[in-house]
């Protein structure tokens, strides 16, 4: 059972950038272990395919290739030649192309869930994260092939109004001449083109954050999830996308940095072995890569987060089910709360409703009684009930006071009179 963590709560933009760096490195080995275990099977299927199904095609294509990237430039039919004689390669390359994705999702899956797991403070372990893949395997799936389709529309969308800035740039410079005319068109349009279609890809992105999560914790199918992840980024859309934005050029310093230690290793082993400097690199290179999906995990599980404390009150809902109150809070929440749990959490956010006019006039009619208001608050201006006893009619009232009355005498502190005494002796 979730139960309430610090990192269950709002996030600024600064402190999202720094708990995404805490939360990654608190489980960065099961995150990277979690996402290397699915790579296993693309290096069994090229070690399989090299060295036993195709070694000698592969090879001869490999060694045509080899060298002749320039000649393959100049003459592109060259190469659909060889592909069409090599099509044992072309098979190789399709597959690998199907089984390198699938380790890629799925080990994102993974690392998702173990990403919000331990924010949650939920027991992590590798079973629990491979576990009913299938459906959001599927659901990640086709939610990449609709971003995929989303793409070229905001391509579009950009280049009409890149042409539209573009011409109108074109119009003003031709108050300098025809030359100037071209030059301010084409800068403007192009400038126009770089900002509208790089920003409409970012903020689909950052629209798209919370899906994987959505997917990966909730199990819920494609488009719910894309709904509710639009929901959770509106809540704080802003610290999102520069976030987003600001860890994008993360993992591009960090991509350019494994990049440069590959290429230094390979230059150290070059002397040793040809496989050794391989089979090197593609380590480095895979370990790299799942460190940054590991990375994109824990920033999207803080954004996803972040986003149902706003939108559903999650932090709320956690620490109200630490403290025992959890299933009449999440009633109260979700207005199904029972008529115990109404009295006992009053509803401070209802607003008073303002007494009908029908209401009022009855009220200014002498002799009738102006019904109830209903309101959200006690009636301060109503009086307080009497106190006063019922007496008879021809009896005083009684006075109340929290004071003894001293102006009456006080009582006599003589002896009681004898028993042969006649009443009224006493008297003068």
């Amino acid at each position: 059972m979730a139960a309430m963590t610090p990192w269950v709560r709002q996030y600024s933009l600064r402190d999202l950038l720094d708990d995404c760096f805490d939360l990654f490195k608190a489980r960065l080995t099961t995150l990277v272990l979690a996402a290397v275990i699915p790579y296993l099977l693309v290096v069994l299927y090229v070690a399989i395919m090299r060295l036993w199904v195709m070694p000698g095609t592969f090879l001869l294509f490999s060694s045509e290739l080899s060298g002749s990237v320039d000649k393959l430039l100049e003459s592109p039919d060259q190469l659909l030649q060889r592909l069409a004689h090599n099509i044992p390669f072309v098979k190789f390359t399709i597959g690998l192309v199907l089984i390198n994705g699938t380790a890629t999702l799925v080990s994102y899956i993974a690392q998702c869930r173990i990403a919000v797991r331990e924010a949650l403070g939920l027991p992590v372990s590798l079973r629990d994260v491979y576990r009913w893949m299938a459906k959001p395997f599927w659901s990640l799936v086709v939610i990449g092939l609709l971003g995929y389709l989303a793409l070229p529309v905001l391509g579009v969308i950009a280049y009409l109004v890149a042409l539209v800035v573009g011409l109108l740039g074109a119009a003003v410079g031709l108050l300098g001449g025809g030359e100037m005319a071209t030059a301010v068109g084409v800068t403007l349009g192009l400038v126009t083109l770089v900002i509208v279609g790089a920003g409409g890809t970012f903020i689909l992105l950052t629209a798209l954050l919370s899906a994987p999560m959505v997917l990966a914790f909730e199990h819920a199918g494609p488009f719910m999830a894309i709904g509710k992840s639009l929901r959770l980024a509106g809540s704080n859309f802003k610290a999102h996308f520069w976030a987003f934005y600001l860890l994008a050029h993360v993992n591009l310093t960090f991509s350019a940095v494994v990049v440069i230690i590959v290429s230094l290793l390979q230059l150290v082993t070059t002397y040793l072995s040809p496989i050794v400097t391989v089979v090197i690199g593609s380590v480095v290179m895979a370990i790299g890569n799942k460190a940054l999906l590991g990375l994109m995990a824990s920033f999207q599980t803080l954004v996803y987060l972040d986003g149902r404390c706003r939108k559903e009150n999650f932090d709320l809902r956690l620490l109200a089910r630490d403290i025992g109150l959890g299933e009449e809070v999440e009633r109260a929440f979700d207005g199904t709360a029972t008529p115990v749990a109404q009295a006992m959490y009053p509803d401070y956010t209802a607003l008073p409703v303002a007494a009908a006019p029908a209401a009022m006039a009855s009220a200014a009619v002498v002799g009738v009684t102006a019904p109830p208001v209903a309101s959200g608050y006690p009636d301060y201006s109503a009086p307080p009930p009497s106190v006063e006893p019922v007496v008879a009619a021809d009896a005083a009232p009684p006075v109340i006071s929290a004071y003894p009355d001293y102006s009456a005498p006080p009582p006599s502190l003589e002896p009681p009179a004898t028993a042969d005494k006649e009443p009224g002796d006493d008297q003068p």
